[in-house]
Formats: C-alpha cells, structure tokens, sequence
C-alpha cells in the first residue's frame, strides 16, 4: 500500500515537468549560473528563474546552492542531470526521423572547444557548415588554455566536443580523426636561410621561435621528435600563445615550425615564406574528440559528421582518412611548434 502511494506521488509530480523544464536545468548546472543560462537559451532570466523554481517545488529539492563563486549542485541535481540529458536526447528523437533525415538536425546549443594553435579558418569553416545544415542550432565556441580542464568540460556539460591536435589521442575520450597536415616552416621574406639553402645544418642552428608546451613536464610535437632523433633545434624565444608569432617571425629572423593549415590563415598580408621542413616531420593529426556520456545522442552524432564533412571538403588531400575510437594513449594536446 505504501508503495503504491510513493509511485503516485512520483507520478503526480512527473506531471509537472516537461521539457522546458529540463533544457532550463540542464543549462543551469551546465552554466553554474541563471543569468549565463538565460543568454545561452535566449530567454529571460525571470524565466529561468521561475521554471527552476518550478523544478524545485515539483522535486522537493532546491537543486542548487551559493558557492563562493558559482552555484553549487546539490546531490539530487547531481544525480538529475544525467537522466535529464538522457530524456531531453529521447524527446529530440521522438520528433525526427532516422539519423540520415533531412530533418534530423541539432538543435540545441553545442559547445565547441579550440585550442589557439587551431588556424583562424577553422572556426568559420565549422560554424559556417553547423549553421548551413542545423538552421535552429546556436553555436558556442570557447578558446581553451593551457589551465583549462577540457576533459572534465567534455564529462560535466560545458563542452560538448573539442577540436585539437594530439601525438596520440588523450586517454577515455572518444575521438575522430580529421585530417592530416604537413610540418612546414615559416621565416620572413628575405632571410637569410633562403638564400644559403634552407638544409637540416641551417636548420638546426638558426633561432628559433618555441611555445610554452601545454604540458609542462612533456616536450612539444617537434622537439619531442627531434629528441628521438637525436636532434636539438636552438630555441631563442618562447611565447605563452600562438597570437602574435607570425608577425613576430615577419619582423625578425626567427625560424617557426608548425602546421600548414595553421600558418595558412595568420600569414595573410605579411612577408612571410612557407618552406619545406629539412628534417622529416610526422604528419600533424588534427582530432575531434568527445565524452562518452553524449556518443549515442543523436543529435551529437548529426553535428560530429556535419563537422566532419565540412573539414574534409576544404582538407581534401588529408594523408588520413576519419577513424572513430577510444583513445587509448597516455599523451594530451601538443600542437606543433
């Protein structure tokens, strides 16, 4: 008997929560906060905050908390969450057709995650393809950092997919393999590497400009392959970011190893040479990568081939064909520089 009156009250209170509700919550645990929630769905905040009131009358819960400096979940939010991405997927597959349908586009928010060694054409080139085939979809991208925890990002919500490139894969995430791109360096019109020959000897000994590794007990792509090799380039300068290195390299006779797709955008306008590298690089792979949580959402899967179909239609020539799988490597992000 008293199982049976527990089950009504549960129903009776499942009557009082729809969708709306859902979206609302999942974008304030997601945002920790009702403001930041109320500019991701474009709504009101008045209205965000009485759909959470809502919620937490229909839960008995009050769902979230004020932390020193965000709003703090309570375990039963916590616990929420997850069933509430999970329905809020179910409800979007109710009303579309199969995967390949027309009319199976996203159209919730998605986070899009960049490191700053991603070349400026690539935002545009992702953006414009989510736009041109998911019409009702709002597009966030976020410039990750080297303090960022991207990882716990693409667990918790924030992030719903990051674009990098890696030496191997990074450890627990699902990820798909873009493209391929050639190792190339970059100088200034004129330098004198040019006219001498630009060969391994004047390679390895001109001045070079380095970044910060986003890991700080890891070497970079380049040096960590020059040290297997037995090599040591001669770094005289080292920025915290890519932001500023090709005008850098334009007005001096640094010498910057990197990916061409990369310099392809940020030397736009400046004297700047791209040559051959002297020394044979690996080809730099650039990934798509996810959690685990959102890889069966439907909507997941239809904007992780719109992304890929996009960059595989402006990278035709990739050395490497698109592979899903599960990393199961130890090594993060490493861009070449």
């Amino acid at each position: 008997m008293q199982s049976t009156k527990k089950r009504r009250e549960a129903a009776d209170q499942a009557d009082h929560i729809d969708g709306f509700l859902l979206r609302i919550f999942v974008a304030v645990m997601e945002e920790r906060s009702v403001s930041r929630a109320a500019m991701r769905l474009n709504i009101p905040q008045p209205t965000v905050s009485a759909a959470l009131n809502r919620l937490r009358k229909a839960v008995g819960d009050p769902l979230v908390t004020r932390g020193r400096h965000a709003m703090v979940p309570t375990e039963r939010a916590d616990a929420m969450l997850i069933q509430a991405r999970a329905l809020l997927d179910e409800m979007g597959a109710l009303c579309r057709g199969p995967l390949g349908d027309r009319a199976n586009v996203p159209r919730r928010p998605f986070a899009i995650g960049t490191f700053d060694y991603i070349g400026p054409d690539f935002v545009p080139i992702v953006v414009n393809e989510v736009l041109r085939a998911s019409p009702l979809t709002t597009v966030q991208v976020h410039q990750l950092s080297v303090s960022y925890d991207y990882m716990d990002a693409l667990e918790s919500g924030p992030l719903d997919l990051v674009i990098g490139n890696w030496a191997e894969p990074v450890p627990q995430l699902r990820h798909l393999n873009l493209f391929a791109d050639e190792t190339v360096c970059v100088v200034r019109k004129g330098h004198p590497l040019i006219r001498s020959g630009f060969d391994r000897t004047g390679y390895l000994d001109a001045d070079h400009v380095g970044l910060i590794p986003y890991h700080v007990d890891r070497l970079g792509v380049i040096d960590e392959h020059l040290a297997k090799l037995g090599l040591k380039r001669n770094i005289r300068v080292v920025l915290p970011t890519f932001n500023g290195v090709a005008n850098l390299v334009a007005h001096t006779d640094l010498v910057f190893t990197t990916c061409r797709s990369f310099i392809a955008g940020h030397a736009r306008g400046l004297s700047l040479r791209v040559v051959r590298a002297p020394i044979a690089f690996p080809a730099i792979t650039f990934r798509l990568l996810w959690h685990e949580r959102s890889h069966r959402a439907s909507e997941h899967q239809q904007m992780r081939a719109n992304i890929a179909a996009a960059l595989k239609r402006h990278f035709p020539k990739s050395r490497i064909g698109p592979r899903v799988g599960v990393a199961s490597g130890r090594k993060g992000p490493g861009a070449a520089h």
